[in-house]
């Protein structure tokens, strides 16, 4: 999977670039940039919420003392 500043350098890349291309035969578009970014946001959230393990998660339990029943 790509990280953060790879996607940035790719959004970066991309934002120079031609919208679209064409020659005799062929033609070439790509995606706007409000979407990339979009992709790129994304990404980084999943990243953040990679790092994080199942151990971490919030349990509620009931405590009831030995002598209670």
């Amino acid at each position: 999977m790509s990280t953060p500043e790879e996607l940035n350098e790719a959004i970066e890349a991309n934002a120079t670039a031609p919208a679209s291309a064409s020659n005799s035969t062929e033609s070439a578009s790509q995606h706007s940039l409000k979407d990339q970014i979009a992709v790129a946001n994304r990404a980084e959230r999943r990243a953040l919420n990679a790092g994080r393990g199942k151990g971490r998660t919030v349990r509620f339990s009931k405590v009831i003392p030995p002598g209670a029943l």
